[in-house]
């Protein structure tokens, strides 16, 4: 979303990033996955504020399935992308004079991503 749209649905301006970090997995340590997100909950605490967006533990498959999959995910990337900017300029035009802030499942936008 553009910075001026962000405003306009009730946020403070800003960006996401989503950064995966791998776990330091041992059969040793069952604590591992915390102990990972506490260093980096550590390391960026005075540069920025960091959410948990936990992913379940995937199956693995043969190459030609993943490589299926990844071409997939392309096109659903794109077309996912496209239906979100056409939401996000529907909203834009109705909501010309900032009188109605987009929520999601009744939370602010912002709110919803940090806490999905």
């Amino acid at each position: 979303f553009s910075e001026q749209n962000w405003n306009k649905m009730g946020s403070h301006g800003g960006e996401y990033l989503f950064v995966s970090v791998p776990n330091k997995l041992s059969h040793e340590n069952p604590s591992a996955k915390s102990q990972t997100w506490n260093e980096l909950q550590n390391l960026l605490d005075e540069a920025t504020e960091v959410f948990k967006f936990d992913i379940p533990q995937l199956r693995t498959g043969t190459l030609d399935r993943l490589m299926s999959a990844a071409d997939n995910l392309v096109k659903v990337d794109m077309a996912v992308e496209q239906v979100i900017r056409k939401i996000e300029r529907q909203f834009a035009d109705i909501n010309e004079n900032n009188e109605v802030i987009l929520e999601v499942e009744e939370q602010p936008t912002l709110q919803y991503l940090e806490t999905f």
